[in-house]
């Protein structure tokens, strides 16, 4: 089934980072349908993977020209910074009234962070209400928290460039977007697992019931060589696979324990996902993989390759969550 969508004006465009370029996905209404461009964008020399505006200068000046080679204006962004560069945490909290709820994520904030939370930007989402338990319902809560230095350097980063920064997303949720939709069929009773394999590390994310439940940031990236043809998949690299397994296999079991759920699906997505030597090691996790298909479940003229799966997730903020 696929779910039409009318946004109420232009759509952001998604602008995700990977080690060594931009990945942008512009989307436009044509029809009944949406139009999807993707680009990609060699990013400076001395640019720091893990640091996006560390080298703002040069920065400025390629989303100037991009801009203006495609006529962008100044259009809104929604981005994203690599998940290592971002703490997210899920919490578990008794169900109370929302004044509450704001005060008890800053408490909680600040016992994660034990800094003054004046140094950081920090957010939180309500995934999910349990009440199941009438003596003891509770609320499932998403933090997210950057340093706001960085928090401003991005935002002068995009603003000097001309463009109108929308917001900083989390990479979890964009992948959410990007890769699941509610309307198909019996996908909203099923725990699926989304792993996006990028150039800076892999992101797990687990959707139950339609809803974001646990989310991890995993320090394991494919080469770029191995992605081209796989020849570079040495004894480290599949050592370190192996690593990603074991720790993929924590994940799910810690997910079970708590929701005494059992995942079905694992869809993988970014950059490094079609290496030739990694989906059947991914078999041995007892899971249905596939590839991730970016927009899937959507009237788009195209649907992206699944290294964009981030890219245009962020460029669904706000119009499919």
């Amino acid at each position: 089934m696929r779910w039409r969508f009318r946004s109420r004006g232009e759509l952001p465009l998604g602008i995700a980072w990977e080690e060594d370029l931009l990945r942008v996905v512009d989307m436009q209404r044509q029809g009944q349908e949406y139009q999807v461009k993707t680009f990609s964008f060699p990013l400076p020399d001395k640019t720091m993977p893990d640091d996006p505006v560390s080298n703002q200068g040069a920065l400025v000046e390629l989303l100037q020209t991009i801009r203006k080679e495609n006529r962008w204006g100044q259009r809104s962004v929604v981005t994203a910074l690599p998940s290592t560069q971002v703490l997210v945490r899920h919490l578990q909290v008794p169900a109370m009234a929302a004044t509450e709820v704001e005060k008890a994520v800053y408490w909680e904030a600040k016992q994660l962070l034990r800094t003054d939370l004046t140094d950081y930007s920090f957010d939180y989402m309500i995934l999910s209400r349990d009440l199941s338990q009438k003596d003891r319902p509770s609320l499932a809560i998403m933090l997210a928290a950057i340093p706001k230095e960085k928090a401003i350097g991005i935002y002068q980063l995009f603003s000097k460039a001309g463009f109108q920064l929308k917001a900083i997303d989390v990479v979890p949720l964009a992948l959410k977007r990007a890769l699941l939709s509610g309307n198909i069929s019996g996908q909203e009773n099923e725990s699926t697992v989304l792993l996006d394999l990028g150039s800076n590390c892999t992101q797990l994310a687990i959707v139950s019931q339609g809803q974001l439940t646990f989310s991890r940031s995993l320090p394991f990236c494919i080469p770029s060589g191995a992605r081209k043809d796989g020849e570079d998949a040495n004894q480290s690299l599949w050592s370190k696979t192996k690593e990603l397994l074991t720790e993929m296999r924590r994940s799910l079991d810690y997910f079970q324990a708590q929701t005494r759920q059992k995942a079905e699906e694992l869809i993988i997505s970014g950059s490094g996902s079609k290496w030739p030597g990694f989906t059947p090691l991914l078999q041995e996790l007892n899971l249905k993989v596939a590839y991730g298909i970016p927009g899937r479940g959507l009237e788009l003229d195209q649907y992206p390759d699944p290294s964009f799966a981030v890219a245009l997730g962020l460029a669904l903020k706000g119009v499919r969550e």
